[in-house]
């Protein structure tokens, strides 16, 4: 929400993860907080409140600009788990491919354009005007 100019720093938006590490509800919280204070090898919440600041701080320094593998993948992250993710997506995910990029892989779809199979061609209008599937 940064990035789209509603909030100036992700502590004002209170929806956010970042502004749930910061200030822990009372009960019924979206982050494990445990587990992810245990991926990042920290033992103190606090500790947690300050690491995830220090990288906020970091990026909203930086340019500001959107990170395309996480905006426009469905998964991002090393190849064991965007394999899995593939995985377990099962038939919905066929048509996409795991991609390694430089700071990782990614699982996306091809982009084609919207009209790739049309021929542009306009037909006039008729009281039976259906189109079948595989019609332009």
């Amino acid at each position: 929400m940064v990035r789209a100019g509603v909030v100036k720093h992700p502590g004002k938006w209170k929806e956010s993860g970042y502004y749930e590490i910061q200030n822990p509800p009372q009960r019924y919280g979206l982050v494990n907080v445990p587990v992810l204070m245990e991926l990042l090898g920290l033992g103190e919440i606090e500790q947690l409140q300050q690491v995830r600041a220090q990288w906020a701080e970091s990026l909203l320094n930086d340019t500001n600009q959107r990170d395309s593998s996480w905006t426009e993948s469905i998964a991002s992250g090393d190849q064991n788990f965007v394999e899995e993710v593939k995985e377990r997506l099962g038939m919905r995910a066929k048509a996409r491919k795991v991609i390694q990029q430089t700071k990782g892989f990614v699982l996306k779809e091809t982009i084609t354009p919207y009209i790739a199979s049309c021929d542009g061609k306009k037909g006039l209008l008729r009281e039976d005007n259906g189109v079948y599937l595989g019609e332009c």
